[in-house]
């Protein structure tokens, strides 16, 4: 697993258990500020929430949910696979702006426990962008 792919999957399991400030009390230049408040930071603005209503077998209806990550602009989301539902009825993705719409999966990777889903693009939309390392 690359440093990139392990730093993502700690935030996105982290996000929904932190609760930022935004600005917080400790000065940026801050020995005390670590690296991962810094990235947690950048991230939380482009983090949203997927949800799908499900249809058990008995016909009930259920909720099911979890947290993603934006990263690009154009809609992309990465998140975890488990965050899906076969029998799914209707995905709804609610963005840190307090926005929200419908989503698609693009694509799942059930070994590795991720997946990509698209989001409609919105000139506002807020990501964390992938890089290569080195």
């Amino acid at each position: 697993m690359t440093r990139i792919t392990a730093s993502l999957l700690t935030v996105l399991l982290l996000l929904p258990h932190l609760h930022c400030k935004g600005d917080g009390d400790i000065p940026e230049d801050s020995p005390r500020r670590m690296e991962t408040v810094r990235l947690v930071e950048k991230a939380l603005p482009a983090t949203v929430m997927l949800q799908n209503v499900v249809r058990w077998d008995d016909g009930s209806l259920g909720l099911s949910s979890g947290s993603g990550l934006v990263i690009d602009t154009r809609g992309f989301v990465l998140t975890n696979n488990h965050v899906f539902d076969q029998n799914a009825v209707q995905r709804m993705v609610s963005l840190a702006n307090g926005g929200s719409a419908a989503f698609q999966v693009v694509a799942r990777y059930p070994f590795a426990d991720i997946a990509l889903v698209k989001i409609p693009a919105h000139e506002s939309l807020a990501s964390v962008p992938i890089a290569a390392n080195g």
